[in-house]
């Protein structure tokens, strides 16, 4: 299938919406709210990395000049084919001004569907499955090759170098996790509404020379990471969150090339509605809900927009993997975490690894578990040596060197591994301004100096961001015991070293689950495992 068949040219906007959107009135009000929603989500049958942002209370906007209409209010919305058809949706549908999703996959051929009763593998079938599958994928990966891979993905590991020594950093025995390619898609969504020295600080943090550079490698990498089948879920979202536009009022004037850039490239929907109501409340909670497929609910409860607000950015990511070579519940016992503070009680996971692959440091040693999906995508965990501490690792040259390279890097042994990890459920949540102000990102949060004449086509002094709160949760568990052939395939071929090598997970550790081409999609340090919660 063709790159041009899956995405359909996008379509003309609902005038008939945008008009009945603009003439629902709201009073004229003088301050202004940006508020920029960071959601990180994941579910598995294995591994559940959930996130949400909280809703930001200020971010005040000030400009007394009267708007002047854009000669073109018209914003192309998005391709027929969707995973979320966003335009049908009864609550969403009547928001809706711009759409666009990546399409619906078919699902990857599982071999067990082509072995017949007798145990004959149809291996024509199966192979025809499986170059059909392909077809779908290559247009996207292709894109990240054609781009470069390390030339896209070094900036986002380069961040996530600096962010982790800060976001993770003196945490007093609480558990902490984050996304970083969650936050690092939401500052290049960011750069794309504002312009001059602020858009240059945004450029500079996610090192990009330019924005054009910067839109086309987030799309590569976008395009890249999407994964929606029943064996795994890697599904990017975004959206804008307008106020509506009143006769009375003088509010400003998006520009709607953004908007469409946005759309173009970043996959965002963007609504109008009257800001602070419960019903565009609820198209919030509704669309965040979906994107993260439910399993933020208690924490969406949570958000709503204050009738202030000019303008709300939301993003999600919504992980789902089951282990390569999963877990017999049958070995998960009680056992002692020795956190900073005491012993705490935890469920420890067993398991053998056969020929396993090692990596190690003067300070650490790490072991990764793969997907089954994805092979070389993984779930890295990494213990500091006795003697050491994660917060050692944090700054670490080597460990460093590990998260960028990977399956690359060169300090490795092979082993049989006896493996104890923790079950555990942790979550996190910050303000990401005053880290984002000690990264050089400093315009975008004072109203003298911030420039977001990309976005409003008005006057645009004293529009600034005051405040940016991203949260996460990772839990995992030994669910998905599917895949015990693929354990089986791992050992085919190798003989059985004669190291053993025993790696008990009973102390603070640092985990880094990477995408198979080395992005770095969560970061966390446990220093207290907590029980999986049921739901």
């Amino acid at each position: 299938m063709r790159a041009d068949q899956l995405f359909e040219n996008i379509g003309a906007v609902d005038e008939e919406l945008l008009a009945r959107s603009e003439a629902n009135a709201a009073e004229a009000r003088r301050k202004r709210r940006l508020r920029v929603i960071w959601s990180a989500a994941a579910a598995a049958a294995v591994v559940v990395i959930v996130g949400v942002a909280i809703a930001m209370k200020t971010g005040i906007f000030r400009n007394k000049k009267t708007p002047k209409e854009p000669a073109n209010n018209t914003v192309t919305a998005g391709s027929a084919e969707r995973t979320i058809d966003l335009a049908k949706d009864e609550v969403l549908g009547k928001y809706l001004i711009a759409s666009r999703v990546m399409p619906a996959m078919n699902t990857a051929p599982d071999v067990a569907d082509y072995i017949d009763a007798s145990g004959i593998l149809d291996s024509d079938g199966y192979k025809k499955a499986e170059a059909a599958f392909e077809d779908q994928y290559r247009p996207y990966r292709e894109k990240l090759q054609k781009y470069g891979v390390a030339k896209a993905v070094s900036p986002v590991n380069a961040f996530n170098a600096m962010a982790m020594r800060m976001l993770l950093a003196n945490r007093d025995g609480a558990n902490r996790t984050y996304s970083p390619i969650n936050i690092y898609f939401a500052l290049a969504m960011l750069s794309e509404l504002t312009d001059g020295n602020t858009r240059a600080e945004l450029l500079s943090l996610t090192g990009a020379d330019t924005v054009q550079d910067l839109r086309t490698r987030a799309n590569a990498m976008w395009e890249h990471l999407y994964k929606n089948d029943e064996h795994g879920k890697l599904i990017l979202g975004s959206s804008l969150w307008l106020r509506e536009k009143t006769e009375a009022s003088d509010e400003p004037n998006y520009n709607t090339e953004t908007l469409q850039r946005l759309a173009d490239y970043y996959y965002a929907a963007s609504f109008r509605g009257k800001m602070g109501s419960a019903e565009y409340d609820n198209a919030l909670r509704q669309w965040l809900n979906k994107q993260t497929g439910g399993l933020l609910k208690d924490a969406v409860d949570g958000i709503s927009l204050d009738p202030e607000t000019v303008l709300a950015l939301a993003t999600t990511v919504w992980f789902a993997e089951k282990w390569q070579g999963p877990f017999d519940e049958s070995l998960t016992s009680p056992g002692v975490f020795h956190a900073a503070d005491g012993e705490k009680q935890a469920e420890f996971m067993n398991t053998l690894l056969y020929s396993q692959l090692y990596y190690y440091g003067d300070n650490f040693v790490s072991v990764p578990l793969r997907f089954i999906s994805e092979a070389n995508a993984s779930m890295w965990f990494i213990l500091p040596e006795e003697g050491s501490t994660v917060d050692d690792l944090l700054t670490d040259p080597e460990v460093l060197a590990l998260l960028e390279q990977g399956y690359g890097y060169q300090k490795t042994e092979q082993a049989l591994i006896d493996l104890t990890v923790p079950k555990f459920d942790i979550s996190y949540s910050c303000d990401l301004c005053g880290v984002l102000e000690k990264l050089g990102v400093k315009d975008v949060f004072n109203p003298e100096t911030s420039d977001f004449s990309s976005m409003v086509t008005d006057e645009t002094v004293g529009y600034y961001v005051s405040e940016m709160k991203h949260s996460a949760r990772v839990r995992i568990d030994e669910k998905g015991a599917e895949a015990a052939a693929f354990t089986e395939i791992a050992a085919f071929g190798t003989s059985l070293p004669t190291e053993q090598l025993v790696l008990r997970f009973d102390r603070p550790f640092l985990f880094v689950i990477r995408s198979e081409s080395g992005i770095p999609l969560f970061v966390g340090v446990v220093e207290n495992p907590q029980p999986a919660s049921a739901s």
